[in-house]
């Protein structure tokens, strides 16, 4: 610290104490503040106390301001969710119930701490409280006809407290609040900022005009609100609530003016918007009445029928960012923000039911179809569909998505002017469907024109209405369906013990199989060994095949029919009772042949005809892969793999001969070269049990075409009997195609996976000894390099 700063300081230190010298305490002023009043045991201000929901009237006077008068509906009829508070002075309109339950809950429970008679000594003059003349006087009635009036003075010094003085009394008392706020408020204050609001539920009916435009919404008994201009049709309940309705009750006010000027300069004669909003109140039910010990229903009020009015008016800013509004029979004008006013002008595409067709798909119990010149007739009779015409037979899962999706049709927009029927394909629909449901008294039809512009949605007529819907054609492709694809997808259904023979044709493959006392034998090609599981999984689907869907073409080219990927031909067993049902002879036995075509499409989609039928089934992928499974024997060689004695594998990039001396398999090229014996053993054993994916050929089959003269690659095997088998590969074909192969001598063509094909053409280093040390079970291969250790500094 330098020396000018304390020198501050001591001149500073100096100046005070002069001060307190020159001016002592003797000197300060005395309060004139008048004493506080000595606190007691704390009383209702009035006695009896009046009750608050029982008040129905009250009034509210103030030097140099206008009188309030508000009162109330009977307190037993309290409205559920509306304002039931009016202001009746200075004029006319609903009042704020929540501002004016302030005031009367107020006076109904106020208290004070004290009570004094004026001017008597050491006490204030009524003058001097603020009692001659009050500052206010606030006054209420019960609906009894009793009258509670208070005085209400100054607030007390130094406190919260208000002087307060019943009317008539002479004492002073000192209520313990603060009251000076609740009755300084200027009238608007007091004015409903929500001169709408009501519950939703009470709403029956809602009328708008706006720019020439007449909107009418109406609630039925049953619930539902239907929108009668401008156009008519039903409205969606929910976002009726949520956009015009809630919007409508929560309208709230910017500001009332305090000057009125005359009504056409506000813009009501012509106004921008006009509201009427009709509730129906029911009042609460009364209790039986009793007469002679014994109780009668009372007769009970009739519910309560209100049209309340409002008109939007013109702009009250320049940037027309507010408009004036005025409720009927209220001379107040309000100024609301446009924001506001904007939500409440109706925008039908959203509030319209959106749905097609206003039914429950359980609820619907006929559907008349006609598509495409077929035509038929659907019956829910006993919780089952089903069919007639074109459709004899359904399939229930079918028609139980047709109907969800006919009732779950929604429209995306409409054409409440249509011109003629031609220019939206529905003079020659596309589809015509007819609903009858239960609750419906007449059936619904419905029309299915042509697509809009983009083509993605379509063109819709309810029948009986001149307006047009339009809706998704991702929607519309689920109900205008040939009634055909609604048939039952079952294909046969019999069990497998009663087929008696089999011819299948797949490619270049002839299979014929006959059942003879039960068992299976394989008659073409005869010397081939059957796979009687892959039998049995076939015999199996047959009996119970079923489809996936029908398909919607009919081009057997397109569906891979005019040339099929497989024919089945089969005959099944019958039992017929005798023709003389009056003859003790046995059933006749007959047999029934069918025929299948499958056609199979970017190895992705299968089709099937079955006899001369019209209709194509679509069938799931895994019925293709599993009815066209390779019925003879996978297993290519029929030797054990102790009895490969030379393997030569002869590919592109080299060739492989490994043969075995004295128990040991060597590198026939270089004996030199240590083999690893177990992975060539392996080798042998992988060409031993070798299985093909399935055969083109049995025997006689075309090398050339098949592209194995001369083939690309070899594996020749010899057994130490010395018999030998040369197996063709064929050039690997891109993709995931299994590698065509061919066994000479036999002239056996068949399809190897690419896998198995790989693993016959590895070279000399997969089974040469590796140099690495063999792993120790459990424990942990060491790292390519050693670790670096770090610096500890």
């Amino acid at each position: 610290m330098n020396f000018k700063t304390t020198g501050l300081l001591v001149a500073l230190a100096l100046i005070i104490g002069a001060v307190w010298y020159l001016y002592p305490t003797s000197r300060v002023a005395e309060d004139t503040s008048p004493p506080q009043p000595a606190t007691e045991e704390s009383k209702n201000v009035f006695d009896p106390q009046p009750k608050d929901d029982q008040l129905v009237r009250l009034e509210l006077e103030r030097p140099g301001k206008p009188k309030l008068v508000f009162e109330r509906s009977d307190p037993n009829q309290e409205q559920r969710g509306r304002e039931n508070w009016r202001l009746l002075e200075p004029s006319p309109a609903l009042a704020d119930g929540n501002k004016v339950r302030s005031l009367t809950s107020t006076l109904a429970t106020l208290q004070s701490r004290s009570r004094f008679e004026a001017g008597t000594k050491g006490q204030l003059t009524a003058a001097e409280a603020g009692l001659e003349p009050p500052t206010a006087t606030l006054s209420v009635k019960d609906k009894d006809g009793q009258e509670f009036k208070l005085e209400i003075g100054r607030k007390v010094a130094l406190s919260s407290d208000t002087y307060v003085r019943s009317a008539g009394d002479k004492m002073i008392q000192v209520a313990t609040r603060e009251l000076a706020s609740l009755v300084e408020k200027n009238v608007n204050e007091y004015r409903a900022q929500r001169p709408l609001t009501c519950s939703t539920e009470e709403i029956t009916r809602v009328q708008l005009r706006h720019e020439g435009t007449n909107y009418d919404f109406s609630r039925g008994a049953d619930g539902d609100w239907v929108i009668n201009e401008p156009v008519r049709t039903y409205a969606d309940k929910t976002k009726l609530r949520d956009k015009l309705l809630t919007p409508l009750t929560t309208l709230q006010v910017a500001e009332f003016l305090d000057e009125q000027g005359p009504t056409a300069s506000y813009g009501f004669d012509e106004p921008f918007l006009a509201i009427a909003l009709t509730t129906e109140t029911k009042p609460p039910q009364l209790p039986p009445e009793k007469k002679d010990g014994e109780e009668n229903a009372a007769s009970q009020p009739a519910p309560v029928v209100e049209t309340r009015r409002m008109l939007i008016g013109g702009a009250a800013d320049l940037k027309a960012q507010r408009r004036y509004a005025q409720l009927e029979g209220e001379p107040v004008v309000a100024v609301v923000n446009q924001s506001v006013i904007d939500g409440l002008i109706p925008r039908l595409n959203e509030l319209r039911e959106a749905r097609v067709l206003r039914v429950k798909s359980a609820d619907i119990t006929q559907l008349e179809l006609a598509v495409a010149g077929s035509n038929s007739v659907l019956k829910k009779i006993g919780g089952v569909w089903q069919g007639s015409g074109d459709v004899p037979q359904v399939d229930s899962t079918a028609v139980t998505q047709l109907v969800d999706a006919l009732a779950g049709l929604n429209a995306v927009d409409y054409v409440d002017q249509p011109e003629g029927l031609e220019t939206y394909g529905l003079d020659k629909p596309r589809a015509v469907l007819t609903v009858t449901a239960t609750g419906v008294t007449t059936p619904l039809a419905l029309r299915v024109g042509g697509p809009t512009k983009s083509g993605r949605n379509v063109y819709l007529q309810r029948e009986g209405e001149p307006g047009v819907l339009v809706a998704a054609e991702t929607q519309v492709a689920k109900i205008a369906v040939p009634p055909n694809t609604l048939r039952s997808r079952e294909v046969f259904n019999f069990p497998p013990d009663r087929l008696t023979r089999l011819d299948l044709q797949r490619g270049g493959m002839h299979y014929v199989l006959e059942r003879d006392a039960g068992q299976w034998k394989l008659t073409e090609p005869a010397d081939a060994q059957l796979d009687m599981g892959v039998l049995n999984g076939l015999c199996a689907n047959l009996g119970r095949l079923r489809a996936a869907s029908i398909a919607a073409g009919d081009n057997d080219a397109a569906l891979g029919l005019e040339h099929p990927a497989l024919t089945i031909r089969f005959e099944v067993e019958e039992t017929v009772p005798p023709a003389d049902t009056q003859a003790a002879s046995a059933p006749v036995a007959t047999r029934t042949a069918h025929t299948l075509r499958i056609g199979r499409v970017n190895d992705k989609h299968t089709y099937l005809r079955k006899d001369t039928e019209p209709l194509v089934f679509e069938l799931e992928d895994s019925v293709y892969r599993t009815i066209s499974t390779e019925l003879i024997n996978a297993r290519l060689f029929s030797f054990e793999p102790d009895k490969v004695a030379r393997i030569k594998v002869t590919a592109p990039g080299g060739t492989l001969e490994l043969a075995k001396e004295k128990d040991k398999w060597i590198y026939a090229t270089d004996p030199t070269v240590a083999l690893d014996q177990k992975k060539v053993q392996d080798f042998a054993q992988d060409l031993a049990r070798l299985r093909v994916e399935g055969f083109v050929a049995w025997t006689g089959g075309d090398f050339a075409a098949a592209g194995l003269t001369p083939p690309p690659a070899a594996v020749t095997i010899t057994l130490a009997d010395g018999h030998e088998y040369a197996l063709g590969l064929a050039q690997e074909q891109p993709g995931e195609l299994p590698r065509v192969a061919g066994l000479a001598g036999e002239q056996r063509i068949c399809l190897l996976k690419r896998s198995d094909a790989q693993k016959l053409l590895r070279g000399l280093d997969e089974y040469v000894v590796s140099d690495k040390p063999a792993a120790v079970p459990g424990q942990q291969p060491k790292p390519p390099f050693p670790p670096v250790e770090e610096d500890p500094d």
